[in-house]
């Protein structure tokens, strides 16, 4: 396989691929401000095309600032780049240890001096460790957006390994007028530059736009007060449910709180609701759910789970709400709740859990005749 390609068209090809996906993605965020990553990743690909233009002058012309300017476009772009997926994770980003590295850089070619290729050289394996660092943050993060993570953190490592060829193959020896690439190995060396920001740009905003479906979808299935699911999140939960396994229910109702809401007012009764729901959730595990059905009545649907297994975890969510008042805002108020408890065994359908559900609510009310703050099981 044999491919040709001029320097100078190579070239002009990654700035604009570059240019054009800063601007894409900087859109993108002023549109509809996703994710502030958008803008590090925006910056990755600026610096990535000045970094081209830089390249491109001085292959043309040698000006006296053109090697600190391709070597600081190198740096800033990969910094951005892993800002940015530490930005998209939640974490915060080490910008001095940008200034730090580029004062390094500065003293090294303005003030030791330092040779050029060796200062070129230093550039490279900095930008590949950052490579490295952001193709391990792409990888970082809940399995639901896992394809788009692979995608980017896959791309990434590919491009770690371009950068460790051309670590070796002396990257301070300019480009020859006319590329010959002679095996499918090397044309995809010598495209690579301005193959990646198009591929790279697009995973970038899937991540993000994923991201922001799953959130809204996330958004519609939870109850804005407590947190918790509610009905149209527990129909989704139930969609997706193994139906293989055993199921088991628990309802808990608060007692007495329409006196709450009436002692201190709604905004507290709100707060209760919230910090009861999060009492209860901290004693579950992972797997289970729990499920706001309306005003203080609450369902917890915990898979896998027989019948006494459950009754023994809705004993503990029961102590856990009675044994301390919850602390509110700026006061503390003792709640307590009452229990229903029932259980599917493998092979459940949807109508047998609704009428399980009915039965669980016959049980709760069984508990609250009987004095509150107990746990009682279906028949």
């Amino acid at each position: 396989m044999s491919f040709t390609i001029h320097a100078a068209t190579l070239e002009v090809a990654t700035v604009l691929t570059s240019a054009v996906m800063a601007a894409a993605l900087l859109w993108t965020f002023r549109l509809r401000r996703l994710n502030r990553a958008l803008l590090w990743w925006a910056a990755t690909f600026a610096f990535a095309a000045l970094h081209a233009v830089s390249l491109f002058r001085n292959r043309e012309e040698t000006w006296p600032l053109g090697t600190f300017v391709d070597e600081l476009s190198l740096l800033a772009a990969g910094f951005c780049c892993w800002f940015g997926f530490r930005a998209f994770n939640d974490r915060g980003s080490p910008i001095w240890l940008l200034f730090v590295v580029c004062f390094v850089f500065f003293a090294g070619m303005f003030i030791v001096p330092l040779p050029e290729k060796q200062t070129l050289n230093a550039a490279i394996v900095v930008l590949l460790v950052l490579t490295v660092l952001s193709a391990r943050a792409a990888l970082e993060g809940p399995q639901k957006d896992r394809s788009w993570r692979l995608l980017a953190g896959g791309l990434l490592a590919a491009h770690a390994v371009f950068l460790v060829v051309r670590i070796a193959s002396d990257p301070g020896t300019p480009l020859p007028p006319v590329i010959q690439a002679d095996n499918l190995l090397h044309v995809f060396f010598v495209v690579e530059p301005m193959i990646l920001p198009v591929v790279l740009g697009y995973t970038l905003l899937g991540l993000v736009y994923d991201r922001e479906q799953q959130e809204s979808l996330a958004a519609q299935h939870t109850d804005l007060l407590t947190g918790t699911l509610n009905r149209r999140g527990l129909e989704a939960l139930l969609a997706r449910a193994d139906r293989r396994r055993a199921v088991s229910m628990v309802v808990f109702d608060l007692d007495r709180f329409k006196q709450i809401n009436d002692t201190y007012g709604h905004g507290v009764g709100d707060e209760v609701l919230s910090a009861a729901a999060s009492r209860i959730r901290a004693r579950l595990r992972p797997e289970d759910a729990v499920v706001r059905l309306g005003g203080e009545e609450f369902l917890l649907v915990m898979p896998g789970v027989e019948s006494s297994s459950a009754a023994a975890a809705a004993e503990r969510a029961r102590v856990a709400l009675a044994e301390e008042p919850l602390a509110l805002t700026e006061l503390e108020v003792s709640v307590t709740a009452s229990f229903g408890v029932v259980s599917l065994p493998p092979g459940w359908t949807r109508p047998a859990f609704n009428e399980a559900l009915e039965r669980a609510d016959k049980a709760l009310y069984s508990a609250k005749h009987e004095g509150r703050n107990a746990v009682r099981s279906a028949a």
